[in-house]
């Protein structure tokens, strides 16, 4: 499936499509054969909320609850790493945070970088790396703007008799949300879930 994606993202930026923007830049770094161990990863690169919470106990000095501890060692046994003493805590966080973000995925990283080595895009990105920054954008350096989203508001001469509400409440709805999206700031879209 990954492969499939690799292949994807490469077509779509060939043919002018939208960009991948939201990867971790680690896993960007290891995509492109940077090692797993080397990157920069932050709390906010972890994907699985749980996951993250937990590796965020870690962070800092201050005390861990009995609860916290716990969390923090069935973590720690899940993955085959030692239990938290008092002079691990912070390898023990960069391990487990290197771990949430690359090592879980290192196998999709693979297979993703092999459907983009079947594009003419592999060649681009690896000769010219100023131009991964432009196929995988940082989510902050995203614009968001209503002509982005591609979308097609419905108008009063669509004749769609499978819809269950009138014409006139889609038509006021889709107003409502046409006015949110081009009057409201970017952070406030990055909540909204994307649908295609």
């Amino acid at each position: 499936m990954f492969v499939m994606a690799g292949r994807m993202v490469g077509h779509s930026f060939v043919h002018g499509g939208p960009f991948l923007s939201g990867l971790s830049p680690a896993v960007v770094h290891v995509l492109f054969g940077g090692s797993p161990e080397t990157p920069t990863v932050t709390p906010e690169d972890c994907p699985d909320l749980d996951i993250h919470e937990t590796i965020r106990l870690l962070e800092g000095e201050s005390e861990l609850s009995d609860k916290d501890k716990t969390s923090v060692q069935e973590l720690a046994y899940a993955w085959d790493l030692p239990g938290l003493t008092g002079n691990n805590r912070r390898w023990l966080f960069e391990k487990m945070l290197i771990h949430a973000v690359i090592g879980r995925v290192t196998r999709q990283i693979k297979q993703f970088r092999r459907g983009l080595k079947e594009t003419p895009m592999w060649t681009l990105l690896t000769k010219r790396p100023d131009t991964v920054a432009q196929l995988f954008p940082q989510e902050r350096a995203v614009d968001c703007n209503p002509a982005m989203q591609h979308i097609t508001w419905p108008h009063e001469d669509d004749d769609d008799e499978d819809d269950d509400y009138s014409l006139d409440t889609i038509c006021r709805i889709s107003g409502y949300l046409s006015h949110f999206i081009e009057n409201d700031m970017c952070t406030e879209l990055e909540i909204l879930p994307m649908c295609y």
